[in-house]
């Protein structure tokens, strides 16, 4: 796909805060990565581009013909979408699906409805993964009034995008149905995530595994693995409180671990690993553990 060809492709662009597998990513990032990856791998007639913040810049997809990763520059908000839409014009894509975290893409769309041009005849769908209102609402336990005044401008971008985007989607039901209900939407579709996983097979990783890690202190013992970004709104400390409670109810053999970056608290600015870790009784201290971000290598030894 080199040459002449590339200008009868169709043309992707995703824009988020971030994208691919670096160190400490989120739910995004590793979304994008697996829609870009499936697009380029279905598709032929498709060529696709990220706009992001924080990205992989050794990504393997960089090594498609089809494929582009261009950098938002890091700014204040309105920047930032500025930014974007300095690049759109340029890329001119038939379609482009944003995040509506941050609300990049706000200056674009509204540069489409009220002059059009070079972004006349590109269709805009926000996805909505969960914004900065609920980041901080779920989080803090708190409504937008009270969020300080960086989330509640955040929140007015994104807002307004989704507003005027020509195509709204959630990953799930509920929070399809949460953003119509909130964001006074009239549909927003559920667009399931495409999700590659390679299979392994247990015994033999197992044995690679063990090469590197003593996995002797596991065996024989219900084991709950959470692997995810320990933040208020994922509520591990209610797991931590049930969990607590299993054990004493039952006097199980059982480990929790609690795997992934950590962010902190909305209001209090305290690191959330620490917070959930305040809410583990002394006498369990071996029975919930606590890991940092892992990568690929990582994930296979909690697996296994």
């Amino acid at each position: 796909m080199r040459g002449p060809l590339l200008w009868i492709l169709k043309k992707i662009c995703f824009v988020a805060h971030e994208f691919g597998f670096f160190k400490g990513h989120g739910g995004i990032a590793s979304y994008l990565y697996q829609i870009c990856s499936s697009v380029l791998e279905r598709r032929e007639d498709f060529s696709v581009s990220v706009l992001a913040i924080t990205a992989d810049e050794k990504c393997d997809l960089l090594k498609s013909s089809r494929f582009s990763l261009r950098r938002i520059l890091p700014g204040d908000f309105m920047s930032m979408g500025k930014n974007v839409l300095k690049q759109l014009k340029v890329i001119q894509p038939d379609y482009v699906e944003c995040a509506e975290y941050l609300g990049l893409c706000m200056e674009s769309i509204l540069y489409k409805k009220f002059i059009g041009k070079e972004l006349k005849n590109t269709v805009f769908s926000t996805n909505n993964h969960t914004a900065s209102r609920e980041c901080f609402e779920w989080s803090a336990k708190l409504p937008l009034e009270l969020a300080p005044c960086s989330v509640k401008f955040a929140y007015m971008r994104e807002k307004l995008q989704m507003l005027f985007s020509d195509f709204n989607s959630a990953p799930s039901s509920f929070l399809a149905r949460y953003v119509e209900k909130n964001y006074f939407l009239p549909t927003v579709k559920v667009l399931r995530h495409p999700v590659k996983v390679q299979a392994f097979p247990k015994d033999d990783n197992k044995t690679k595994i063990e090469k590197d890690f003593d996995l002797s202190q596991y065996a024989g013992k219900f084991v709950v693995t959470c692997l995810t970004r320990i933040e208020g709104r994922k509520n591990q400390a209610g797991l931590v409180n049930a969990f607590a409670g299993f054990l004493e109810n039952t006097g199980a053999k059982a480990v929790l671990l609690l795997i992934g970056n950590s962010s902190r608290d909305e209001v209090t600015g305290r690191d959330m690993r620490e917070s959930v870790f305040s809410e583990v009784p002394q006498k369990y201290w071996e029975n919930i553990q606590f890991f940092d971000f892992v990568g690929d290598r990582g994930k296979r030894m909690f697996f296994s």
